[in-house]
């Protein structure tokens, strides 16, 4: 997938934050799809930090797992 804002990518203090499709007429989060896990450090060939790969946990894979961790507390 290609990030919202060009360039765009999750850093330090990001991790459990969200990711999600938009509506399209709203611009309202419409399904979770992952959930911010790390990031990949400075790519030597940039001054950016945090520009080096994003990588989330996948929600729809998880999904029955997590409904029964839910359930069950």
């Amino acid at each position: 997938t290609n990030p919202v804002t060009e360039g765009s990518n999750i850093c330090q203090m990001d991790n459990g934050s969200p990711l999600y499709t938009l509506n399209c007429q709203t611009r309202r989060p419409d399904c979770l799809y992952g959930i911010a896990s790390y990031f990949s450090s400075r790519d030597e060939n940039s001054n950016n930090i945090c520009d080096n790969g994003s990588f989330f946990t996948d929600i729809p894979y998880f999904y029955w797992w997590i409904r029964q961790i839910i359930n069950t507390n």
